[in-house]
């Protein structure tokens, strides 16, 4: 990885997630074609947008003068094109370099829209980590989620995060990693499949005013570092074990653990656990 030449300006990555939208309690089925399943999988698409566009919308209010959307679930296809924001450019589609594919030092800050808490946490919507196999990811034997794990990209390359939204329990475990971070919970987890949730335009409301606060106190928030030097494990559960599973202590209680990945720097993890820029 290059360093690449920062230019003048204030640009901000957003990245972004579906499952810690409010209104969002299920995952979405991308193999059901019925007419409901094909209604819901765009009310979703439609809900995400509506999140990532007021966070968009609150980083220009805040000087922004260039924003990327990263559209990180799933397939790499859920926020709908023609309703985003035109000031924004947006990553999509499979198949990327690495994890974050775009982010480097020309970035001066990093939002998180729409993320959830990692697999096994009680009270958390649609909770995972990664994917449904996985039971627990660790960095130096320190359990991470998919919130740190973006953290631990952005900071890499000198990147803050300043913004995290999703349900209550995504917001604990962001502040979790730093302190005092802005956080929008746009919902409050009842179970992994139940949420008391704002609604659309009051989610987008507070998301917006977050968004332009957190970019205007963005000197006194630095990246998120992890001492080096690094190792990398994961558990993992069989294929899809934990996806119908409605509490942590009805998760499976057997599963594997992968070999130690070591690394002295960051950016040497993030090439050989998440890919590399080519």
């Amino acid at each position: 990885m290059k360093p690449t030449k920062k230019k003048p300006g204030l640009k901000i990555y957003v990245m972004t997630d579906l499952e810690g939208c409010a209104g969002v309690v299920a995952w979405e089925s991308r193999k059901d074609e019925s007419p409901w399943n094909i209604r819901m999988r765009r009310q979703k698409s439609r809900l995400l947008t509506g999140e990532v566009n007021a966070a968009v919308d609150g980083a220009f209010a805040a000087g922004a003068t260039e924003v990327v959307v990263d559209d990180s679930h799933g397939g790499a296809y859920t926020i709908d094109f023609e309703r985003l924001d035109p000031r924004a450019r947006i990553i999509h589609g499979r198949e990327r370099p690495r994890i974050m594919a775009g982010i480097d030092e020309s970035f001066d800050a990093m939002l998180l829209v729409g993320v959830h808490a990692m697999a096994g946490t009680k009270g958390a919507v649609l909770s995972h980590t990664m994917s449904l196999e996985t039971r627990e990811i660790r960095i130096n034997q320190k359990p991470i989620g998919e919130i740190g794990i973006f953290m631990f990209v952005a900071g890499a390359f000198g990147v803050p995060t300043l913004l995290v939204t999703g349900d209550a329990a995504a917001c604990r475990e962001a502040r979790s990693h730093v302190p005092g971070i802005a956080t929008v919970a746009v919902k409050e987890g009842y179970s992994r499949y139940s949420a008391l949730s704002w609604s659309p335009k009051r989610s987008r409301k507070m998301i917006r005013a977050a968004a332009e606060a957190a970019i205007l106190r963005r000197p006194r928030v630095k990246p998120f570092l992890l001492k080096p030097p690094f190792a990398y494990q994961e558990d993992a559960f069989a294929a899809d074990a934990d996806a119908s599973a409605s509490s942590p202590s009805k998760l499976p209680d057997t599963w594997t653990t992968t070999p130690e990945i070591r690394a002295e720097t960051a950016r040497e993890l993030i090439d050989k656990v998440w890919g590399r820029d080519v």
